[in-house]
């Protein structure tokens, strides 16, 4: 009997811990560490005897990190399954540990994780308020300030917008899905940023992150904030501040990245487990308890 019930609470122990715990400061560290990795991903493979899982990543928070291939990830704490999709983060890229959490959306502003508690409830409402996003645009701003050039130019003089003459605007995201943005919300906001241009030819980031069409100019928009243009005869890089970056970001639907579907039900499933497994203990410890009960009587 008894190591029945020592077999049940250490299973009980093992499913109740799913989500990774880490020391304290770490929500309020990430956001000062340029070298800060959050990001959705979809696990494709699990490695457990390395400890470590090839993942896709879809969907940025926090620093440079490819959305169109494959990354793998290293120490990583936390249950994860193939074909889920999870928020990971990482202090030093593939050096220190890798945590995994299991999202409830993609939606940032209102996103939390399938479960809460004081250990992670800090990073949840950090990523809400968009702590880490203005973080990276801070990083970004950053880098991009040792590349300054002499010249700056609006974006809307620089891709070639006027009210006069509307050009149709055609976007494509990282996962090659075309849609169209509204011209004049577009042009309005464009009229707002200013665009610098980067001195010594310029560096080119193999991050890219959305890519659109204006008019015959193909105009790549980098991760790190920068602004590839180019046509047949004519190639140009600027770049611009990561707050004008995420504000260019908000005109593009997210709902049209075929983004995977965030599964709900891991999660459930072993919290179904442990009420089962705590169900069971109760059912085998209260006789005991009420028999002796009565023998003392």
């Amino acid at each position: 009997m008894k190591k029945l019930l020592v077999i049940l609470s250490a299973i009980l122990i093992l499913l109740t811990f799913t989500q990774p715990v880490f020391a304290w400061s770490v929500p309020e560290d990430i956001a000062s560490d340029d070298s800060a990795l959050i990001y959705f991903a979809q696990v494709l493979k699990v490695y457990p005897d390395e400890e470590t899982a090839l993942v896709s990543p879809v969907k940025v928070i926090k620093g440079d990190i490819p959305v169109e291939g494959l990354h793998l990830v290293k120490k990583c704490t936390g249950l994860i399954t193939p074909g889920n999709v999870y928020i990971f983060l990482s202090t030093e890229e593939n050096i220190q540990q890798t945590y995994a959490f299991s999202p409830t959306s993609y939606d940032t502003d209102t996103l939390s994780f399938s479960r809460v508690d004081g250990n992670n409830e800090r990073l949840i409402r950090y990523i809400n308020e968009g702590k880490y996003k203005s973080a990276d645009a801070e990083r970004t701003d950053r880098i991009n300030s040792e590349i300054k050039g002499k010249n700056s130019i609006k974006l809307s003089e620089l891709l070639g917008l006027t009210e006069s003459t509307e050009l149709p605007i055609s976007v494509k995201n990282t996962f090659n899905k075309s849609f169209d943005i509204d011209y004049n919300a577009f042009l309005s906001l464009c009229d707002e940023i200013t665009a610098y241009e980067i001195k010594d030819g310029g560096v080119y980031s193999e991050y890219r992150q959305m890519f659109y069409y204006a008019g015959e100019k193909a105009v790549t928009l980098t991760t790190d904030a920068k602004i590839i243009i180019s046509d047949n005869s004519f190639h140009a890089e600027y770049y611009i501040s990561g707050a004008d970056k995420n504000k260019l970001l908000s005109l593009f639907p997210e709902e049209k990245a075929d983004l995977p579907t965030i599964t709900k039900g891991s999660f459930v499933i072993v919290a179904a487990i442990a009420f089962i497994l705590f169900s069971i203990m109760v059912f085998i410890t209260l006789p005991v308890l009420i028999k002796k009960k009565k023998k003392k009587k």
